[in-house]
């Protein structure tokens, strides 16, 4: 984990500006969230770098895509992976057809990345621990209940617990 904050720390994240704070206090956030609900070391590291690379809402790149094999070497193939996929989707609205097709269009290059459900399920926990850290995404969290009571989307408990807390707020 020391290794990963200071790389962060090198790139910037303290310094960048965020809905929260700076970047570095949104990805911690975002991690201490993900451990909280029980979440695996990849789904947690994935959440500590979600936005490194940008989003669709957070223009900022911190981390070029050039340098994803230093944050392999920091997190793990499984993490990056699945922070690559979380920069790269048009979310929410792609997390939502994932669920369907198991595929995350790349909003950049438009190139189709296959996912398996476990991907699809983490970045969904990823989107609602971005969400809740934020206080931001109402309408995702909203989703998400409606996806839970319908059968959907199955999260684990402390998960689903926190959106509703989040929307009963």
């Amino acid at each position: 984990m020391q290794k990963a904050l200071e790389f962060l720390e090198r790139v910037g994240a303290s310094q960048a500006g965020h809905a929260s704070g700076s970047l570095m206090d949104h990805l911690v956030g975002t991690w201490r969230l993900l451990q909280a609900w029980g979440c695996s070391d990849p789904v947690c590291f994935a959440g500590l770098f979600h936005s490194v690379y940008g989003t669709s809402y957070y223009k900022l790149q911190s981390v070029p895509f050039g340098q994803r094999r230093q944050v392999r070497e920091l997190v793990g193939d499984e993490a990056e992976q699945l922070a690559f996929l979380f920069c790269v989707a048009d979310r929410p609205g792609a997390l939502w057809a994932a669920l369907d097709t198991r595929l995350i269009t790349d909003r950049l290059t438009g190139a189709a990345h296959e996912l398996s459900p476990h991907q699809t399920l983490a970045l969904i926990e990823i989107e609602c621990a971005n969400c809740i850290d934020q206080g931001l995404g109402l309408s995702f969290l909203q989703e998400v209940r409606a996806a839970c009571w319908a059968g959907r989307l199955a999260l684990r408990d402390p998960i689903a617990t926190a959106v509703a807390r989040s929307l009963n707020a």
